[in-house]
């Protein structure tokens, strides 16, 4: 099934997860993997439906809970992907700390309107210092989202900077290109062109 997947034929893939998860519907495993490929083609509601059983059958796969989150979340179901995202840091509490999950949770909550645990959620992860750039990334967008432009364009410095310093250059590149944004929203063309 997963080899039909790989080899860039989707609707087989699919034929075939559905045809195997008639005979065996408690699969978690080949569920999850169904429910994560609908999750990559943006099939979110369909995506949702599958990994709701994984969690149902598995309710200790915290990978299901994060990709059930981000379904529901893609979807601008908020409320749902805030409960799912919970459920899989209750199962790996250390997920929350950082990594892509801290700013899609952080952002989650801010779609949500809870601007504070958002930014308490970004600062757990600005307090490990292999995840401080990526924090201040995550603040500085919520920063900019609140219309506190300077304390972004701080941040996104700062990021930048710190991302070099790792020679990590394409987090370093998106960095650069989010201060640029920002400083040409509050009108320095000059230091936005530099």
């Amino acid at each position: 099934i997963n080899h039909a997947g790989e080899l860039g034929t989707p609707a087989q893939a699919e034929r075939l997860f559905r045809l195997y998860l008639t005979q065996y519907p408690d699969d978690a495993s080949i569920r999850y993997n169904f429910g994560s490929a609908l999750m990559r083609q943006q099939r979110y509601r369909e995506a949702i439906a599958q990994l709701t059983e994984v969690v149902r059958v598995a309710p200790s796969s915290a990978f299901a809970y994060v990709n059930l989150a981000t379904s529901q979340s893609s979807l601008g179901e908020q409320k749902d992907a805030l409960v799912s995202y919970e459920r899989a840091f209750a199962l790996e509490p250390e997920w929350k700390l950082g990594g892509n999950l801290n700013h899609e949770y952080g952002f989650a909550l801010v779609e949500s309107g809870d601007h504070e645990k958002a930014r308490e959620v970004f600062g757990l992860a600005l307090a490990r210092p292999e995840e401080k750039a990526r924090a201040l990334r995550s603040l500085a967008l919520l920063d900019m989202h609140e219309g506190r432009h300077q304390r972004a364009i701080e941040s996104f410095r700062e990021a930048a900077l710190a991302n070099e310093a790792a020679q990590a250059g394409m987090s370093a590149a998106r960095n650069r290109l989010f201060l640029a944004v920002t400083l040409d929203a509050v009108g320095d063309r000059v230091a936005a062109l530099k």
